[in-house]
Formats: C-alpha cells, sequence, structure tokens
C-alpha cells in the first residue's frame, strides 16, 4: 500500500487527506459499533493510517471525517448496505467491505450486483479510483 500511496501522490487527479491521528481511527470503531456498523477490516485500517482519504479519477475512498462531507460512518448512515460496509464509490460503483466472506467487495450502483470480489484491500482502492499501472 506504501507503494500505491507514493504513486498517488505524484498522480495528477489524486487529493490525498492527511492521514487518520489514532484518536480519530478510535472514534470512527466507536461510531461504527454504535451503529451496529460491520468493524473495519485491518487492511483498511492500515490505509487509513497513511491517509484519511482519497479522490482521484471521480471516485472517493472514505476516511474518518465527523464534521464534513465523504465521512465514513455518515455515509454507511445515510446509504446502508445491508450487513456491509461501504468504504468508497465512484460513478458507477460502490466499494463494500462485506464481513461475512472477509472479501472487499464491487457493487455496480445501479442494479447492486456484486461484480468482482478482492482479497486486498488495494486492489480494490485502484478498481474504485480507476488506477491501472500504479
Amino acid at each position: 500500500m506504501a507503494d500505491f500511496l507514493s504513486f498517488l501522490k505524484d498522480y495528477p487527479d489524486a487529493v490525498i487527506i492527511p492521514v487518520a491521528k489514532k484518536e480519530c481511527l478510535l472514534a470512527c470503531g466507536q461510531e461504527l459499533y454504535k451503529n451496529k456498523l460491520p468493524m473495519l477490516p485491518e487492511s483498511y485500517i492500515e490505509l487509513l493510517k497513511s491517509c484519511n482519504g482519497i479522490i482521484c479519477n471521480g471516485g472517493t475512498i472514505f476516511g474518518f471525517h465527523p464534521t464534513k462531507a465523504d465521512d465514513l460512518v455518515s455515509e454507511n448512515l445515510y446509504a446502508p448496505l445491508s450487513g456491509k460496509l461501504c468504504l468508497g464509490r465512484n460513478d458507477f460503483d460502490t466499494l463494500a467491505w462485506n464481513p461475512q466472506n472477509q472479501k472487499y467487495e464491487i457493487i455496480d450502483n445501479s442494479d447492486e450486483e456484486v461484480l468482482r470480489e478482492y482479497t486486498s484491500a488495494e486492489l480494490a482502492v485502484k478498481h474504485i479510483l480507476k488506477i491501472e499501472n500504479a
């Protein structure tokens, strides 16, 4: 993931939100628990330790921003995915964590069909951000 984030720093359309503080990550976990949402997977927590969200090529990877748009908890309260945790989206697809099968899923926004599954947070994030050669 570190190599991918280094690549993104020089990517023309990428905005990387500064790193989340440890307290912020703890608060995010508490908010997820309090609202009976699935917990963050370990590999996504590792991403949040390096950045608190990414915007690129029309896609957004959510971080924890309790007072701003694109907040991971708010997105999941506003548009919940049954038993899954929404981690990001672009115009066509949603990135979700499925705790049942322990996989990241790319879900079509129009019909909610699972298009692809990933075991790697990095590959799933690249898919949503439409980045192929990183």
